[in-house]
């Protein structure tokens, strides 16, 4: 990867804001552009930890709140992958394989710069091969899990075998084995279950595989565990076992009908491949088409179970029943145990109760012959053609619709519902479908915390907070839900939700009497143009809402790395009245530069500060705040957890306080500012 077109996620634990700027030049200056946030505590690390991934940590030995020793229990604790690389006060061999040990990826006298720059590259370079390797393993893992179930499933009889002797087999031959359990057959050779007339061809075709992986199919005997013979062809091929190299064997009974095969040309009446074309030019055509989806159920079992002439019963019994039920439908006998049919010129309830009908007469049926009676039951799912939908559309529709009968439909038959789709993943711990699922049905929660104005004046603000809840009522983390919400693009379908709740409220609380100001989140996607200005605008003429009771905020880091677009968006914001904050607010050299471009009416400062009220520093803060006051800009401090806190920041001229100590987030906005 080129880090020089990519933006740089670092930590640094420094002793003060100013200290981190010379790391933002230096990488700047390297033409690598770097999101950096100032770190100076346990509680500062924590929260960023949770609120996105990092790259790489820059971390002192020593500062007054936090040294690098914790720093690196923090990354065990969490079991995060970061590297974190220690800057020393000066060089010290004994010190650095101190923290080499202790699990540092580095340790380099800060003065250092070029060192600090190379080693930053190189973790890069190992952190993205580091998660490339597990994206690759995960891959693998499903992979092999889509192997298995593809084997399971075959209707062709395989088995894997080393050095002559079985290690596993699916299903379909086991069944031709006449064996009960994968278990019962590993270890057994191969050459034991082949008619004597055949063993020698059999020897000689796995010696000659083992030579030049390449052998023609052979015509032999299989001999079940009962005693009887089966004539078969057997073919060999390249495979992997476990990691390890072995041979495929695969068979196929000579002169009996493979069951992937269509059941009856008469009767399936189109193969997949036609089927697959006449559906996709009907599903195209007509406007009310509808996708049928049948499946039978425990298959595995009657499989299993059953001789092959008892399973072709059922599959040419049901294909007789569907041509009963949907005469007029186009047809398909898809995979050994599923049926597709597109049906046209009828309603979905007609459908439905067709559906119900053609399901009782199966559940009812006897398979079979007079020497082996059979019965099966079948699960169905159908999909309604809507808009433009094309028939992998639909086909995708039905099987979910198919699943979703499984899961969740006692009768067994359902509807394809995007709704009811979107339920069941968020059942699941589908994140991104909870998040579709609450902005459909309205169920996000809106928190509201107090920020009091600390100078005299009785003004009345909360901050927004957004929340989500899982389908059992457990809370999701907020990093983790808007995490999924910016990788599939619903951040500014959220922001919008918000913005609609909060002035809807907001509205009623003002018919009340009451002047109340709210202070709302914004990502970044939604100030990519004017449209949520123009959207907002249209919200607070429909509910003559003030506009000035409404405080955009943006964070700090998003600011600056979006400068020129804010610049824009924040003109658009103006002219419809509402105000604009910045948020986590460092106070270095670079804040101060960032507001003479913008018309910023808040900064809430960064939680860092509240923190450092200790440690003497007050001039730096209070010159910082005489500034933001020559500038008309006001100033919130959060987290303020004490009395003592509280009169501080009025001593040192701070506008406004918002933490815990005041009030935490509430229901409703019902907190008595007085």
């Amino acid at each position: 990867m080129d880090y020089r077109k990519q933006t740089i996620r670092l930590l640094a634990l420094e002793d003060s804001p100013n200290d981190v700027e010379r790391w933002v030049k230096l990488f700047r200056s390297a033409g690598m552009p770097p999101r950096v946030q100032h770190i100076s505590s346990i509680e500062t690390m924590e929260e960023a930890l949770k609120e996105q991934h990092w790259d790489v940590i820059l971390s002192s030995e020593e500062t007054p709140k936090l040294n690098a020793q914790q720093v690196l229990s923090i990354i065990e604790k969490h079991q995060i992958d970061i590297p974190v690389i220690v800057t020393l006060p000066e060089y010290n061999p004994q010190r650095a394989s101190t923290w080499l040990s202790a699990g540092a990826r580095d340790a380099i006298p800060s003065a250092n710069e070029a060192h600090i720059l190379h080693a930053v590259l190189r973790e890069l370079t190992s952190l993205e091969d580091r998660r490339n390797l597990s994206c690759t393993r995960r891959e693998l893992d499903e992979s092999n899990k889509r192997c298995q179930l593809l084997l399971a499933n075959a209707s062709e009889a395989i088995a894997y075998i080393h050095d002559g002797m079985h290690v596993d087999a699916n299903a379909a031959y086991l069944q031709l084995s006449g064996y009960e359990s994968a278990d019962d057959l590993a270890g057994i050779p191969l050459i034991d279950m082949i008619a004597g007339q055949h063993q020698a061809e059999i020897k000689q075709m796995l010696k000659r595989f083992d030579a030049n992986k390449n052998t023609s199919p052979l015509e032999c005997e299989l001999i079940h565990t009962d005693g009887h013979s089966t004539p078969v062809s057997l073919r060999l091929s390249e495979a992997q076992y476990d990691d390890e190299p072995c041979i495929q064997l695969t068979l196929f009974p000579i002169m009996v009908p493979v069951l992937s095969q269509p059941v009856d040309h008469e009767l399936s009446a189109e193969s997949k491949e036609q089927f697959l074309e006449k559906a996709g030019t009907i599903v195209k055509e007509a406007p009310d088409a509808i996708l049928i989806w049948l499946q039978l159920d425990d298959f595995l079992n009657i499989r299993q179970e059953a001789s092959i002439e008892g399973i072709l019963s059922i599959q040419k019994s049901i294909v007789r029943m569907i041509q009963e039920h949907f005469p007029k439908a186009v047809l398909c006998h898809y995979t050994d145990d599923s049926f597709l049919l597109v049906e046209t010129g009828d309603a979905p309830e007609s459908v439905h109760n067709r559906l119900v009908n053609l399901q009782s007469a199966i559940d009812g049926h006897l398979f079979g012959s007079a020497d082996e009676t059979l019965t099966a039951t079948v699960t169905i799912g159908f999909a309604v053609k809507e808009d433009r939908q094309n028939l992998s559309t639909l086909l995708n529709n039905a099987e979910s619709a198919y699943q979703l009968a499984l899961k969740t439909d006692e009768s067994r038959l359902c509807r394809y519902s995007k709704t009811e789709e979107i339920k069941d993943k968020a059942r699941e711990g589908d994140v991104q479908a909870m998040i579709r699922q609450a902005l459909s049905q309205d169920s996000f929660h809106l928190l509201f915390q107090p920020v009091i104005n600390i100078t005299g004046s009785e003004e009345k603000q909360y901050e927004v907070f957004l929340r989500l809840h899982s389908p059992q009522g457990e809370v999701v983390e907020a990093s983790k839900f808007m995490e999924a919400a910016e990788s599939s693009s619903l951040m500014p379908h959220i922001d919008r939700w918000v913005l609609r709740q909060c002035v809807r409220q907001l509205a009623q609380v003002h018919k009340q009497g009451q002047n109340v100001r709210l202070l709302i989140h914004l990502s970044h996607q939604s100030i990519q143009g004017a449209e949520l200005a123009q959207y907002l605008s249209g919200l607070l003429k429909a509910t003559e809402l003030p506009p000035e009771s409404i405080v955009l905020q943006m964070p700090e880091s998003m600011v600056l790395q979006q400068l020129k677009r804010i610049v824009d968006f924040a003109e658009a914001i103006h002219n419809i009245g509402c105000q604009l904050a910045i948020t986590r607010f460092q106070g270095d050299s670079r804040s101060m530069k960032m507001l003479k471009h913008l018309d910023i009416q808040f900064v809430r400062l960064d939680g860092s500060f509240t923190i450092k009220l200790d440690e003497n520093n007050d001039e730096d803060i209070i010159k910082m705040l005489d500034i933001l006051k020559e500038q008309n800009i006001r100033s919130i401090v959060p987290k303020v957890e004490s009395t003592q806190t509280l009169a501080h920041l009025w001593r040192m001229g701070v506008d406004y306080a918002q933490g815990y100590y005041i009030q935490g987030a509430m229901e409703t906005m019902d907190f008595d500012f007085g």
